[in-house]
Formats: structure tokens, C-alpha cells, sequence
């Protein structure tokens, strides 16, 4: 039957079906509005988890307290990536437990467990390193820059998670250490503020050996100028060390970068 009507006749038909539907339709509104709920009643904790492990190691959360873990729908996160795969707590404690994928851990233990006790409505990076029978973690409350408009700004910090000595931070062409003089182990500097403006040239870092002053690896900013494709504009960037000095394979010593929004 179609939808809509022509002469008089069918048109008296069309209303008065539109009228019969009127009471329904508003008895499912009624219900409909009855049974909205929040999905928090507060501004739920932002964890921003980083999986650093060695060996390229892939690690699933589980934070529903029930065993065994469903790998299908747990949250991946995969080795030395960050893809904004956050997690959103709006009460604590929180338990959460981090399998390997594949489980290899002896009686199905998880890699890492822990009662998470944070605040509501706070950002939090959670840094997840080490080797997977010792792995830990430390957990860092974000206060991001604030931003105007027409700052033309990126902001970046430092973080080292490569187990050894301290190191440090220059824009290449500049003495080592210009930038950060040291940086030790399991430490994450403060934001720094970088031009982001069409015409800045990329800026490259260099990450050294502290006491030798030995290039450890580089890092540059790519397209940093480019208004038409604002990858860093306006955006906070973390950019981790991690691996192991003279390792190899997924624990070569490299740059991680963890982009926050």
C-alpha cells in the first residue's frame, strides 16, 4: 500500500490513520522518556593506557572482576602503539587485569593486576613497562596546556621507559642536552610549548646518553607547518623512549608517540 494518497476520499482515509496513531505514538513517548538513565551520574576517570612491554608483548584488560578473561571483547592494546584506546571509569576502586595475548603466564595468571583508586572526571596516562613475569606501571594525572585559537602551538613532553641510564634532549644542530639536560628512568617531563605555524619547519629531536653524550635515536615532528592537515596544532604529545640499550627486534630503543586528543 503506498504511503501517500490522492482524491478526496483517500485523503480522509491517510488522516484518519495518522489520528488513530497519534495516541500510540505518544504512549511510546511517555514510556521512551520514562525510561531514560545517565550513563554516569559523575564525569567519569579518562585512563590513557600505554603497553611498553618488552618482547612485543600484546596485553587485553579486563576490568569486569570475573574469570576467565573474554579476549574477543576485551580492550587491546597493542606493544610500543597508542591509538587512543582510553578507558573510562566512573567509579573506584576498579579492579583491572592485563592478560597477554597469547596467555603463556602460569595458571592463567594476568600480567598485571591492580585496585585502581582514582578521581572522577581527571585524565590519567598509565605507562605499562618491564619484562612480562615483572611487569609494572606508573600512573601519571595529566593537566594538558590550555589552548587559544591563535596560539599556533603544539605541546610536547618527555617521558624515558628504557630501562638503563639517563639521557637527554636537543633539537638537532643544538648542543646535547640543550632541550632536557637529564631525563632518568620512569620520569616524564612537563609540557613544553613548539611553534605550529605554516612555515615552521619540522622540529627533530635527539634523545643521547646522558654521561656519553651517544646518539640513542631521533624523532621528527613531520608536517608540523601544514594548516591543511593539523596533526599537531593545538594537540599535546607524549613521546616515550622505550627498549633496552643495545637491543634488538621489538626491543630496539625508539620513540613511542602518545597523542592525547
Amino acid at each position: 500500500m503506498p504511503i501517500f494518497y490522492t482524491g478526496i476520499t483517500r485523503t480522509i482515509y491517510f488522516r484518519n490513520r495518522v489520528l488513530s496513531a497519534i495516541p500510540v505514538f505518544l504512549l511510546l513517548t511517555f514510556f521512551s522518556a520514562c525510561k531514560k538513565t545517565k550513563l554516569y551520574d559523575v564525569n567519569p576517570a579518562t585512563i590513557q593506557p600505554v603497553n611498553l612491554l618488552d618482547d612485543g608483548v600484546v596485553l587485553r584488560a579486563n576490568l569486569s572482576g570475573k574469570h576467565p578473561i573474554r579476549y574477543g571483547s576485551a580492550l587491546a592494546m597493542f606493544n610500543k602503539s597508542f591509538d587512543q584506546r582510553n578507558i573510562f571509569v566512573n567509579s573506584f576502586p576498579q579492579r583491572m587485569d592485563l592478560y597477554a595475548q597469547p596467555d603463556t603466564m602460569p595458571h592463567d595468571r594476568p600480567v598485571i593486576s591492580v585496585d585502581l583508586q582514582l578521581e572522577t572526571g581527571k585524565i590519567y596516562s598509565m605507562f605499562i613497562y618491564g619484562e612480562k613475569a615483572t611487569a609494572t606501571f606508573s600512573i601519571l594525572e595529566d593537566q594538558y596546556p590550555a589552548y587559544r585559537e591563535n596560539d599556533s602551538l603544539t605541546f610536547i613532553r618527555f617521558a624515558n621507559f628504557s630501562e638503563g641510564q639517563p639521557v637527554s634532549v636537543n633539537i638537532k644542530g643544538m648542543a646535547p642536552g640543550s632541550l632536557i639536560q637529564s631525563l632518568p628512568f620512569k620520569s616524564v617531563t612537563d609540557f613544553a610549548l613548539f611553534k605550529a605555524a605554516p612555515g615552521v619547519a619540522d622540529h627533530e629531536f635527539e634523545i643521547r646518553e646522558q654521561a656519553s653524550g651517544n646518539l640513542i635515536t631521533s624523532f621528527a615532528t613531520v608536517n608540523i607547518g601544514n594548516i591543511n592537515l593539523p596533526l599537531w596544532l593545538g594537540r599535546p604529545f607524549t613521546l616515550i623512549l622505550t627498549g633496552r640499550a643495545s637491543g634488538t627486534g621489538t626491543n630496539q630503543q625508539k620513540i613511542v608517540v602518545m597523542k592525547h586528543r
